[in-house]
């Protein structure tokens, strides 16, 4: 059980992404500038800022002052938002092995993955990006 809390890397990206938007709000990012902060693919991150724009996120513009901002202001936008452009709404609590060993009618960890399950999909309702770009940095010099 490496990691409890799975949240796809497009969706990671996307939050870091947003983040990095957030913190700069007068500013356009361009894909490859972004992908470079963030380490990550350039042509994943370009599938995932397209689903973005698509969910009214962020904007796009053309050319050589061109690249991405946010549509609206950072407070207004939960983390919820972000992952449900991204993955969709989210689901029922899964069991960690994958497929479950048991009926799925009593989890052997009691309501613990229920319970982590729910303070997560919380956070993610009630967590602005404006909360946690002022929190993190990311591909800054200190």
């Amino acid at each position: 059980m490496p990691n409890v809390l799975r949240i796809s890397e497009s969706a990671s990206l996307a939050i870091h992404a947003m983040t990095i938007l957030a913190r700069h709000p007068d500013r356009r990012f361009s894909n490859a500038e972004m992908a470079g902060m963030l380490q990550a693919s350039s042509n994943t991150l370009s599938k995932v800022m397209q689903r973005l724009v698509k969910a009214e996120l962020v904007h796009t513009q053309s050319g050589p002052h061109g690249g991405f901002s946010l549509t609206r202001p950072s407070d207004s936008i939960q983390l919820v938002e972000i992952y449900n452009a991204i993955e969709g709404p989210f689901g029922k609590p899964e069991c960690l092995i994958g497929s479950p060993a048991c009926d799925g009618t009593h989890c052997v960890l009691g309501g613990l993955v229920e319970s982590i399950h729910k303070k997560v999909q919380e956070y993610f309702e009630k967590t602005t990006l404006s909360q946690i770009a002022k929190k993190v940095v990311i591909g800054e010099k200190s």
